[in-house]
Parts: C-alpha cells; sequence; structure tokens
C-alpha cells in the first residue's frame, strides 16, 4: 500500500475523539522514515505529536524463530507459539477453541523479506526518534513477563 495512502487513513481512524482525548498506542507503524516524517506533519496539523517510539530489541535469528513458530487463532486473532506459549491442544486455541493457523508472511520465503525490510528499512527509524530524544529500547529476547512489564513502563514514561 503506497505510503500517503496508510498514512492517510492511520491519521484518519486516529482522529476519534477517543483516541484524541486518551492516546493511541500504534504497533507496526510508521514502518519507514517517509510515514514517520508524513505522521509527524499530519499531527503537527492537528496540535498534535508523537511523544515516543519503542523499540524491542531482538536478534534476528531469534525473530526467525519466533516467527516461524507463531500461530493464531481464526476467531478472535489471540497469538500462539509452539515453543513459547504453546496452546493446551494442538492446533486450537485455549480462549475460543477455534482452529490455530499460521500468516502467509510468517513462513517461508515470506519471513525472509519481512526481516529484510526491516533491517534494512524499518530500523532506520531508531535513529529518527532518537534524535528527537523519543526513543526507548528494550530487551525484547527475555520472558514475556519481563518484556511486558518493560513495555508498560515506557508506554507510561511518554505520558
Amino acid at each position: 500500500m503506497p505510503d500517503d495512502l496508510t498514512v492517510a487513513m492511520v491519521l484518519e481512524h486516529i482522529s476519534k475523539p477517543e483516541y484524541v482525548r486518551d492516546g493511541v498506542l500504534l504497533d507496526g507503524f510508521p514502518r519507514n522514515i517517509v510515514q514517520a516524517q508524513a505522521l509527524d506533519e499530519g499531527l503537527a496539523e492537528r496540535g498534535q505529536v508523537i511523544n515516543g517510539s519503542i523499540y524491542l530489541e531482538v536478534p534476528r535469528d531469534v525473530l526467525l524463530h519466533r516467527l516461524t513458530g507463531r500461530y493464531i487463532c481464526r476467531a478472535q486473532q489471540h497469538v500462539y507459539n509452539v515453543e513459547t506459549n504453546p496452546p493446551k491442544v494442538p492446533g486450537i486455541c485455549d480462549l475460543d477453541g477455534s482452529a490455530l493457523y499460521q500468516r502467509a508472511d510468517d513462513t517461508g520465503p515470506a519471513i525472509h523479506k519481512r526481516l529484510d525490510t526491516f533491517f534494512n528499512e524499518t530500523i532506520r527509524l531508531l535513529d529518527y526518534y532518537k534524535r528527537q530524544n523519543k526513543l526507548k529500547t528494550i530487551d525484547g529476547n527475555r520472558s514475556i513477563d519481563l518484556v511486558s512489564k518493560s513495555l508498560i513502563k515506557a508506554a507510561k514514561s511518554f505520558r
């Protein structure tokens, strides 16, 4: 999807009163410098800003291993991992009983392309937000509980 369309859709969605009032946490967006700059410009027109950015630092080989083991339930999109968060019954969501599946971009060449894009393009956002003093880096190569606590603490620090 073109960057200008993606940014316009995000800006439109987060212009809803509840997001303006309570704030919003964006996950996986922006994905490149062009999107980040356009997002900043669009928010500035409304008198808003990005308060901060969080980078979960995880080695590429660990990401590859995690993504190839990720499964999602069809009904509610609950996330599982065959090693770190397996379902009680293989192939079935613990919470709603729906079937689990792997996203097409979590398998084969697609996963390598995603990681290449991230490590060649998206990673440049670190300098962009670091220059603005808006970057917090979290060691994402720890337990789910420790990473979750660190994420919450970092997000609260941007208020």
